[in-house]
Formats: structure tokens, sequence, C-alpha cells
């Protein structure tokens, strides 16, 4: 988080946000806590991507969804395209004008990148068949989420989930501006709702990347050793196992 929030801070002046939860699965609760805090503490807004967190998957905890990331079962679509609040609200930009490319670096490590055919992946099957344990696509650390009644108006199904643990227990790790802005207007940041990945749209493992199957939403082919998160390549091609297809 601190990580972002410094890059975020290092962006040229007239940025007006930011997105976040791209192509993934996770609820809309936990992400509009999280893009909050990030808002109230870089002056950015932010675009929220719903296009499919309103299902049962999105419900799981992170860890859980850390399992599954590529065409996981019980998706669902999460609220429709529009705008939101924030949209009507003036963007009051935090930000040094200058960037420190020293500092950025790559504190996530190589599962932040979503690169479904490069070589990592391949290594990541092979070390969950050596090891038994997935590699998670993305973490977002110790944060949690958990019900968050200023948002009770988007609602959705998306809108709620798994409990994710105690968000704002720790004020005292704020300033008070920025405690004001978590508890005065949290949704003020909040630009819009986006689908920026189709409904639909295949990660990889059960169809090529990129292609269009209506059953991918909704279906209940979990990530197992029959159909694993990562598909093997072999001789340069991916090789699903026969059976993982919920056409």
């Amino acid at each position: 988080m601190n990580h972002i929030v410094d890059v975020l801070k290092q962006m040229p002046l007239g940025l007006r946000g930011f997105s976040i939860n791209v192509g993934s699965f996770v609820n809309s609760t936990y992400n509009l806590q999280l893009a909050t805090e990030i808002h109230c503490q870089t002056g950015l807004n932010f675009i929220l991507d719903t296009s499919r967190n309103g299902g049962m998957f999105s419900e799981r905890t992170l860890d859980e969804i850390n399992e599954c990331t590529y065409d996981p079962p019980f998706v669902s679509k999460g609220s429709e395209p529009g705008w939101a609040g924030g949209s009507k609200n003036a963007v009051d930009q935090k930000s040094t004008g200058s960037m420190d490319f020293g500092s950025i670096t790559n504190d996530f490590g190589a599962d932040a990148y979503d690169s479904y055919s490069s070589s990592y992946d391949e290594y990541a099957y092979r070390k969950r068949r050596e090891t038994g344990t997935r590699q998670k696509r993305w973490s977002m650390g110790d944060y949690g989420g958990g019900s968050y009644d200023a948002y009770g108006d988007y609602g959705g199904s998306d809108a709620g989930g798994s409990d994710y643990g105690d968000y704002y227990a720790d004020y005292g790790a704020y300033d008070t501006g920025v405690i004001q802005c978590l508890t005065g207007d949290p949704s003020g940041g909040h630009d819009a709702n986006a689908w920026v990945k189709t409904p639909g749209e295949a990660d990889g493992r059960l169809y090529s990347s990129g292609t269009f199957h209506e059953c991918l939403l909704q279906h209940s082919i979990e990530c197992s050793d029959q159909c694993p998160q990562y598909v093997p390549k072999i001789n340069g091609e991916f090789e699903r196992p026969s059976g993982c297809t919920c056409d």
C-alpha cells in the first residue's frame, strides 16, 4: 500500500485518478475501502472494475481467490458500468510533480504481472506440481475489508462479500486530513464503475486467453490437479486436460 501511494504521489500534476480490480474478482466492498484509502492519501479519484466480481466466488477470502484466479468458478457480473458520486467532485491531487525512478522497484515480485503466456506461468505450474502449493497471482498484503455501510447505496451482490478483517482499526497510522477524508465522505473519490474485462472472456485456464465463452459465467469447475490454474506448455503449446471446459 505504501509503495502504491508513494508512486502515485510522484505522478505529474493533472491526473484525475487510477483504476482498481482490473480483470479481477474481489468484491466491491473491499475494493472501495482499499481505493478510498489511496484516494484519501493521494487526492486521486478512482474507477472500479466490476465486470466479474458479483458472484459467489467474490465472497471468498483473498487467499481463496488467489488459489484460482484464471477462469475461476461461480463468477458473475458485478454492478453495471456507470458514473458514481465522485465524478462530480474536483480532484485535489497531492503530488511532488517529479518521479523518483530510483524508488520504483518490483516490490511485488513476479506474481504481480498478469501475462498468462509468459515463461513465469510455466515456472509457476512446475512449482505447483513439485511443491503442492499455488503461487499467488497477486497479494494485497495485510489489508482487509468487511462491511462498509457508507457504500450501501451501491448495492448488488458484489457490494458485500467475505469478512476480510477490520480495515480501519488503526487510525493512528494516518494524519488528521486522511482520517477526516476516510470518515467524512468515504465515497467521494469513486468516479465510476467500469467493465474493463468482458464478462465471459477467458483468462487461459479453460480456454485460450482472450476468447469469449458465455459459460465462463457461473461454471463450477474449481482449480484442481485435474484442471490446474496454470496450464502446462508442451512444445510451445498449452495442453489443457480433457474435460476442463464448461461448454
